[in-house]
């Protein structure tokens, strides 16, 4: 992305940034969830609700070369480092491929049987978990932690597949965007240079609130 975002810099276009880092002194503004608090905000929500102090937990960690996803999955190792120290991480490096998620996820399954938890740092692979947590009969056996929320996972907070999501609020990250851009074209105003959103849990009894 840094070279489409030199590319428009060289040319003077004024661009603002969605939830992806790049070279900030090139965008208007950079909008998005900080993923420190995001990843921490997964780690003290999976504490709360999974009372295992040992075992493995499963992280669907994305593309290791986006560095969202990386800044996500070393900050969730990070704090269960330091929460629940005795809890094992496996990384699972796997983002557009679906059937080789679940049959990564299945060996996993069946070769440890101490898996006690599931995270996912990207939306899209939410999904995957949960049809694969679903499929394996894991429902309500594991503690599953998402990211985000659209339609498609509702069945599964209600079923007890998706524990819980965290919502980053990708709506409000461009609209700000927008607002930043038309303020800059429009109306010649200034700008912060970082607009940070917060996190939110998003459990069964909320999840349409969040739709």
């Amino acid at each position: 992305m840094n070279a489409c975002v030199d590319k428009l810099f060289s040319k003077k276009i004024p661009m603002f940034i969605i939830n992806s880092e790049t070279t900030k002194e090139r965008n208007l503004c950079y909008v998005a969830s900080s993923y420190k608090k995001s990843s921490m905000l997964a780690g003290e929500l999976l504490c709360a609700i999974c009372h295992h102090t040992d075992g493995k937990i499963i992280v669907l960690g994305g593309d290791k070369e986006i560095e969202r996803h990386r800044l996500f999955s070393t900050g969730f190792a990070a704090y269960m480092q330091k929460e629940r120290p005795e809890m094992d991480i496996i990384e699972v490096l796997e983002f557009r491929n679906e059937a080789k998620m679940h049959r990564l996820l299945s060996e996993y399954v069946q070769k440890f049987d101490d898996v006690r938890a599931m995270v996912s740092t990207t939306a899209r692979g939410t999904l995957f978990m949960c049809e694969s947590v679903q499929s394996l009969g894991l429902s309500g056996k594991v503690t599953t932690i998402g990211s985000d929320i659209y339609e498609e996972l509702l069945p599964f907070l209600k079923n007890k597949t998706l524990s819980a999501t965290i919502y980053q609020y990708p709506n409000q990250q461009a609209l700000n965007g927008i607002k930043v851009l038309f303020n800059h074209i429009a109306l010649n105003k200034t700008h912060e240079k970082a607009i940070e959103l917060p996190s939110s849990v998003v459990l069964s009894s909320n999840a349409e609130f969040f739709i």
